[in-house]
């Protein structure tokens, strides 16, 4: 038995918006598609990981990110860096499919959600069905996390 469903919003209930993302690579060679920016995104988290990254390190994943969609060797560097640069708490809203279904299930049979994550959706914009409380992890880094009421 559990008391409630943790997730973690980046990734698991939202990425970063391909129909954003992809229009702004398309001219570096990228995928314009939004399967190809679903897997992208995982195999950006991937080379973040295998680099060790710091949490507000984000290098390795635009490099891994804009080498999943197949950016050549000679525009990586500058796709790369122009996706740095729109990395922003408001192009995490592309709902992965099957999430919000998940949720709406879990309301619906009683089972208290949380949604946590580095600084998604801003305070101020959060649901105002939402209580968020902050909490610093093994890291010493804040973190908000949302629960449903």
């Amino acid at each position: 038995m559990f008391d409630a469903v943790l997730f973690d919003a980046g990734g698991v209930l939202v990425l970063p918006d391909p129909t954003v993302l992809g229009p702004l690579l398309v001219p570096y060679g990228a995928a314009i598609d939004v399967e190809s920016h679903r897997r992208a995104h995982y195999a950006g988290m991937a080379e973040k990981s295998r680099a060790g990254a710091h949490e507000v390190d984000w290098a390795e994943y635009d490099r891994g990110y804009v080498e999943a969609l197949g950016v050549p060797d000679e525009h990586a560097e500058e796709a790369a860096y122009v996706l740095g640069r729109t990395r922003h708490a408001h192009i995490w809203r592309w709902r992965i499919p099957g999430s919000t279904e998940a949720l709406t299930a879990l309301h619906a049979a009683g089972v208290p959600t949380t949604a946590t994550s580095w600084g998604w959706p801003s305070p101020t914009r959060r649901s105002s069905s939402m209580r968020s409380c902050t909490s610093r992890a093994s890291t010493g880094r804040a973190s908000r996390t949302w629960a449903t009421r």
